[in-house]
């Protein structure tokens, strides 16, 4: 039996935009050469193991690792035990870190709509980005250092200018997603929501989640070529447009959720005939643009560095996410809350 090529992880791959992927990846020659570890949320594991039952090539090898990415510290454990298993050979190198997962919350039980994780951090934070800023560092010793890409969605959320989230962002204040409070602002939720706004709000938790991630791989990028042993890890950010059927909008108001689940398959469908990189796409378009990023060398070059993909077009995020004196600030204060040490980051010059 011949040995894979290496190691490919990927999140969220139970559901929507992550099925799309999953089964895109399943035809691609890269799942008949690479071992897959697919991380599903304990409670949603979706139609994973159907997909792969009826899908998954014969060669194709794999595991399937229940992890709740809103807990800190499983999300720790987790990455230590990849990292010993790569040490000892039971794993390959990682060539691509697939990091799909995401969810909104919208907490009916209380007035402003608000939740938090066990760890006592914003739902929205700890899902859509600290799980994420965590688990990559400490995978960085286990990644294959000749060339792997590490890959996470983005979301016209994050932008306050974009036309679908100038409704949530209706204020100057507001459109500032990260502002002097820093990061202990976003993982308290200290913004005051008014009575009739908790939904808007959430959108807004949202986006702020999605803005910490996009400047942080941003911060990632220039870190990493600045070690020479990192120096060939790529950072890419894909942004999936707008995508019906998927479990995201499950908590929010039902009408809305109707419209997101039902209404945008056939508009995404179409669209997706009518114009190769339209905004209004499905989770399959989708899906094939992550496999796309994850190989291509044509277009995106053999190192791709800090790229924003709208779709399978570079593109850009919004303006205050390339601030450097945010994105520094960010990664500091990140490090403190999940209480990174010494020795456990092999980036050179991580603090």
């Amino acid at each position: 039996m011949t040995l894979p090529k290496g190691t490919i992880i990927a999140t969220g791959a139970a559901s929507g935009i992550g099925s799309g992927w999953l089964l895109s990846h399943l035809k691609s020659p890269q799942a008949k050469l690479y071992h897959s570890i697919y991380i599903i949320h304990p409670s949603a594991p979706g139609n994973l193991r159907e997909i792969l039952q009826n899908h998954a090539p014969s060669e194709h090898t794999y595991e399937i690792l229940p992890l709740d990415l809103s807990n800190m510290s499983e999300v720790r454990l987790a990455a230590t035990d990849f990292n010993r298993r790569v040490e000892k050979g039971e794993l390959g190198k990682i060539k691509i870190l697939m990091l799909i997962a995401g969810a909104m919350f919208l907490d009916p039980k209380t007035k402003d709509g608000v939740s938090f994780t066990n760890e006592g951090i914003e739902s929205h934070m700890a899902v859509n980005y600290l799980s994420n800023y965590l688990v990559i560092l400490l995978l960085l010793q286990s990644l294959e250092k000749k060339g792997s890409r590490i890959i996470a969605m983005g979301s016209t959320n994050h932008n306050p200018d974009f036309l679908s989230t100038q409704g949530s962002f209706h204020s100057k204040e507001l459109k500032i997603l990260f502002g002097d409070g820093g990061l202990e602002d976003l993982i308290k939720a200290t913004e005051k929501v008014r009575t009739g706004d908790s939904f808007p709000a959430s959108l807004r938790r949202y986006g702020r989640s999605k803005w910490c991630l996009i400047a942080f791989f941003y911060e990632l990028q220039r870190r990493l070529d600045t070690d020479p042993e990192m120096q060939n890890i790529s950072c890419i950010l894909e942004d999936p447009g707008l995508v019906g059927g998927t479990t995201l909008l499950t908590p929010v108001p039902f009408y809305i959720r109707w419209v997101i689940m039902y209404l945008m398959i056939p508009i995404g469908f179409i669209c997706s005939l009518l114009w190769t990189n339209g905004r209004f796409r499905t989770a399959q378009t989708v899906g094939r643009a992550l496999v796309w990023c994850s190989w291509d060398t044509v277009t995106l070059g053999e190192r791709p560095k800090g790229l924003y993909l709208n779709g399978m077009e570079i593109s850009s995020s919004s303006r205050e996410t390339y601030d450097k004196v945010k994105q520094e600030k960010l990664w500091r204060e990140s490090a403190e809350v999940v209480r990174l040490k010494e020795g456990e980051v092999a980036l050179k010059g991580w603090k």
